[in-house]
């Protein structure tokens, strides 16, 4: 009760009692928060027990990305330096390999195995007959008879032939590689005169007939690329390195690519050539084109002209 001065006398005034808001209303709002943050806190260390799936490892460079031509201008076509003239006078090609050896000579060589693991140039034509594989890892088809008219030497069919994929085309060199007494044929090589293309030219070279075809591709082969991988929770679990790389451009010594000019490629067995420890090898690489489902670039063989011989069969 309050008590007001009018006309110097008092004057009680009635004021009603406000009432005051009780706690159970705040506490039930309280404890619905406290409710969420605990769902919340459940479901975030849920999510962070589960296995990842493991990430594709990244292949470590210092490549600049380059940046897609815009939608209103058309890109300009690469040309293919494969040239569409008849193939050049095999006198004329090869000119930096050792001195062509005679059939007779290059017999003996092979026959006792001084030129185990060389590769081996042929002008001459071959013949192909199928025959049923002799065993299953050699699969169910594609193995074929081979030989080369006038050359006194067994020639067998590759790994990386295996099944056939087709008859050399006219005007091609012969590629194998001696081994054991013998040949192994790796594919054909139809010699461009403008020199060696870029790999990743190789796919619209102009070749008629490209299955089984050999193309020189020089660059640097990086067979253990650096590399990043992600794998929480699998420390145990080693991590697959990228699949080799045939760069354009000078990698660094431990593999590290410095553009991204090149192509992924597959290293065939046993290639000769190519040291399969050795983080980068450079030079000129013999490769064969294979279709996407084939895993593409194939390099069968490194090509080192103080190393390889070649051989007129008429």
């Amino acid at each position: 009760m309050l008590r007001a001065m009018t006309d110097g006398a008092p004057r009680n005034l009635d004021i009603p009692p406000v009432p005051v808001r009780g706690p159970r209303g705040g506490a039930r709002v309280g404890v619905a928060a406290l409710v969420g943050v605990v769902a919340i806190l459940t479901v975030a260390v849920g999510i962070a027990q589960l296995d990842p799936a493991p990430m594709e490892p990244a292949r470590i460079s210092f490549a600049v990305p380059t940046v897609a031509p815009s939608a209103a201008v058309a890109e300009t076509p690469r040309e293919t330096p494969m040239s569409t003239e008849a193939a050049p006078d095999p006198s004329a090609v090869l000119a930096g390999t050792t001195p062509r050896m005679t059939r007779e000579a290059l017999e003996a060589a092979v026959r006792d195995g001084s030129l185990d693991g060389r590769l081996v140039f042929v002008d001459g034509t071959l013949e192909v007959t199928p025959v049923r594989c002799q065993s299953l890892a050699q699969g169910f088809g594609g193995c074929v008879d081979l030989v080369i008219p006038g050359l006194g030497l067994v020639v067998w069919q590759g790994e990386d032939a295996i099944p056939w994929p087709a008859d050399p085309p006219p005007g091609a060199w012969l590629v194998a590689v001696a081994r054991t007494g013998g040949l192994v044929y790796l594919g054909s090589l139809v010699p461009d005169p403008n020199g060696p293309i870029p790999v990743d030219a190789i796919a619209n070279a102009g070749v008629p007939d490209a299955a089984g075809t050999l193309f020189e591709v020089p660059g640097w082969l990086v067979t253990h690329p650096v590399h990043a991988c992600y794998r929480p929770g699998v420390a145990a679990t080693p991590c697959p390195p990228p699949p080799p790389f045939l760069a354009e451009d000078e990698p660094l010594p431990d593999g590290m690519l410095v553009s991204d000019a090149g192509a992924v490629v597959t290293v065939a067995a046993s290639a000769p050539g190519i040291d399969p420890a050795a983080t980068v090898t450079e030079g000129t690489f013999l490769v064969q084109h294979r279709q996407s489902g084939e895993g593409g670039a194939l390099v069968v063989a490194r090509y080192e002209p103080s190393r390889a011989v070649r051989v007129l069969v008429p």
